[in-house]
């Protein structure tokens, strides 16, 4: 995954554009028989995900860039794979425009690329365990793959080596920011999307509005403004201009995200996170970019106060209900404030609604992902682009499960 910066881009705006007009336009845009002289206009007006089949020129130059740089790209990773030895399965590059794969002799490229980036292109690595690294990116060049070959040179590092296995019980658990974007997407994001809290009431016992839900420092956040975000837009799939929902305030829960038609149900007036992925399809409340924002501690400080705890590095995989089933791609023991021994990964266990409340501790080296195979896949609906990602944090009374 690439990682982006985050810059000055979380300012709230909460002004939706409702007029019959501007949706009608939307509307015709995204199903493709817009009647407007000014496509490119029109364009604009759509959201980042683009479902748009607008035709417009088509821009071989464009397209050339983006599979040289994914041939280049492909190249340089193999050749790091193979100098370190690491065992690989294979690497595979992608290029899609929009969110749907086009191909060459498709004449539908929507002018909104020039607006919002909207290529996107991808290489995935997979190794063995359904463990796969990516690097992905919605502008013309992939980034960060100084950071890529770090991660894939400390994995090949904790493949080679033996590993302890851990006894089952409750631990103080250190995660890095890959994996808590993650859980942030699957332990909080789905449960603040209002259709879901629709479906299930009870819920609202666990997350209402105003309940103090952790310390002070946790704030969480859906930007879809953010600068380069993969899941950010200008326009949702409804029309409503994008602001950013701020779902955890200082430690309180404050926001949660809405369509228009559970806004309405909610009598709420803000509502920007209407999404589909293929014409056709319904909108439903999803996410963007959702992270947690950096706290106050250095990851030195969380390591060095944890008397007794378990570091996991990365993602592999995760189940997401009430109780979220997270399985790392790496694990560390931690003993006296240092990183001991290589440790068998773990089940990692998290009940969602006490998860907020658990978390001790925040770092302030937030990192955002983005990019990748796939995305969000609320009700198969698949696949959503979106970004996520945090800052470290320490989170105690988690159970692991060392099979």
């Amino acid at each position: 995954m690439v990682t982006i910066d985050v810059k000055a881009s979380e300012t709230t705006n909460s002004t939706a554009m409702n007029t019959r007009e501007f949706k009608s336009q939307v509307y015709n845009a995204n199903k493709g028989h817009s009647t407007s002289s000014n496509l490119n206009e029109i364009a604009a007006l759509c959201c980042v995900s683009e479902r748009t089949r607008i035709k417009s020129i088509y821009n071989t130059n464009l397209i050339n860039q983006i599979r040289s740089s994914l041939r280049d790209s492909t190249i340089e990773i193999t050749r790091h794979l193979n100098e370190h030895k690491l065992p690989y399965r294979g690497v595979y590059a992608f290029w899609e425009r929009g969110i749907r794969g086009y191909s060459e002799k498709d004449d539908y490229v929507s002018p909104i690329q020039k607006i919002n980036y909207i290529f996107r292109q991808t290489i995935d690595i997979e190794f063995d365990d359904n463990v796969h690294f990516d690097l992905g990116s919605r502008s013309l060049k992939l980034m960060n793959m100084l950071n890529l070959k770090r991660r894939l040179k400390i994995y090949g590092n904790y493949l080679s080596k033996p590993k302890v296995k851990m006894d089952d019980g409750l631990y103080t658990v250190i995660f890095d920011q890959e994996a808590v974007g993650l859980l942030v997407h699957e332990a909080i994001g789905h449960l603040f999307e209002y259709d879901t809290i629709m479906q299930e009431p009870t819920l609202n016992d666990f997350f209402p509005l105003g309940k103090h839900a952790g310390i002070s420092e946790l704030n969480i956040v859906d930007n879809p403004l953010l600068i380069n975000g993969y899941g950010s837009y200008r326009y949702d799939d409804e029309g409503n201009k994008a602001y950013v929902s701020h779902l955890i305030k200082d430690g309180v829960i404050n926001q949660y995200m809405h369509s228009e038609k559970t806004a309405a149900y909610a009598m709420n007036e803000l509502h920007c996170n209407a999404r589909y992925v293929n014409i056709g399809e319904p909108c439903l409340v999803r996410m963007s970019n959702t992270y947690m924002k950096r706290g106050k501690s250095s990851f030195q400080e969380i390591i060095s106060s944890t008397e007794r705890g378990i570091y996991v590095r990365g993602t592999k995989n995760c189940c997401a209900n009430r109780i979220i089933l997270f399985q790392p791609r790496e694990a560390y023991y931690v003993a006296h404030g240092e990183i001991c021994e290589m440790i068998v990964p773990p089940n990692v266990y998290i009940d969602a609604t006490t998860f907020l409340s658990n978390i001790i501790q925040i770092s302030n080296d937030l990192k955002i992902y983005g990019g990748g195979l796939g995305g969000c896949s609320k009700r198969g609906m698949w696949p959503l682009p979106v970004g996520s990602g945090g800052p470290h944090i320490k989170v105690r009374g988690v159970y692991c499960c060392f099979l």
